[in-house]
């Protein structure tokens, strides 16, 4: 009798772990069909080149935020602490890192020898290296960071696609 009670209860709480494990799935990463178009970016009438090629997927066109915001003049800040992208009309300052460190928007004007410190690199939300922009290793996630930035919070070059050291 005892046994027939434990083999119940081992079903019982075992359906229950099991039958629990799809919604800690969902909140996680999922794969979707998109289709690419070879979509061509324009604002104000100039082209826009895009690091990620803008897709449709359900009836949406998806482009990067960040392009877009450049082109029209805005400054954009990404904080992966709170997952939070914030577009602000004034362009003076452009943060990239999860710990929000203002990278001015006049990279290119900056002098020679810091011009090292200004490139972009990209990091992923797990990982522990860094990449450039066309990485296999970015796939599921990429998150511009500044090479100086990515070198001070501990992260390491990519041995794939050999990025900037």
């Amino acid at each position: 009798m005892r046994s027939i009670k434990s083999l119940v209860a081992g079903i019982v709480i075992g359906a229950l772990l099991f039958g629990s494990s799809p919604i800690f799935a969902l909140s996680g990463i999922r794969n979707i069909a998109v289709t690419y178009q070879n979509i061509k970016l324009t604002v104000d009438g100039k082209t826009v080149q895009t690091d990620a090629e803008p897709f449709l997927y359900d009836g949406r066109t998806y482009v990067p935020i960040r392009a877009v915001s450049e082109a029209l003049g805005a400054g954009v800040k990404w904080s992966a602490t709170t997952s939070t992208i914030e577009i602000t009309k004034s362009p003076s300052t452009t943060t990239t890192s999860s710990t929000s460190t203002s990278v001015p928007s006049s990279v290119v004007q900056r002098p020679v020898a810091t011009e090292k410190q200004n490139v972009t690199v990209y990091i992923t939300k797990t990982g522990s290296k860094y990449h450039t922009s066309n990485c296999r290793y970015l796939s599921k996630s990429k998150i511009p960071i500044s090479l100086s930035t990515a070198k001070t919070q501990g992260y390491g070059p990519c041995s794939v696609c050999n990025p900037p050291r």
